[in-house]
């Protein structure tokens, strides 16, 4: 009785990894494209192009990095297949970067610098903070 509890339990948790994972790609896509549709044209456009050329580099690269990890591959297939998903994966992560980068330039085009930090301020003397205040 306790391994058919357990069998039941394991296809349910295995196919709920499963669904989920797929479930989530298939958001991930979705969501990319309707979010670039919508910035086309724009100052951000360019940055969510690589964001959403990325995504399917992610997609495919865990999908095929786990093909890669699965028992009935042969050991040598297994590890190019690992090898290649995390090819790209890398060059998904890439992709984002570069989308970050290009959206942060759109955002900052003068290269303004971040809000000064608390070692930043105490450096600055009391008289000058007082006056431009």
């Amino acid at each position: 009785m306790m391994d058919i509890i357990s069998l039941i339990l394991t296809i349910i948790g295995g196919s709920t990894l499963v669904f989920g994972t797929i479930a989530i790609w298939i958001l991930m896509g979705y969501y990319s494209i309707r979010i670039l549709r919508s910035f086309k044209g724009g100052l951000l456009g360019n940055g969510w192009k690589y964001i959403c050329i990325a995504v399917p580099f992610l997609i495919f690269g865990q999908l095929i990095t786990s093909m890669g990890g699965s028992s009935t591959i042969a050991i040598t297939q297994g590890q190019i297949l690992r090898v290649l998903g995390a090819s790209l994966s890398a060059v998904g992560g890439l992709m984002i970067v570069i989308g970050f980068r290009s959206q942060f330039r759109a955002w900052n085009p003068k290269g303004l610098k971040s809000a000064p930090t608390s070692a930043e301020q105490k450096a600055v003397p009391q008289k000058v903070v007082a006056k431009t205040a």
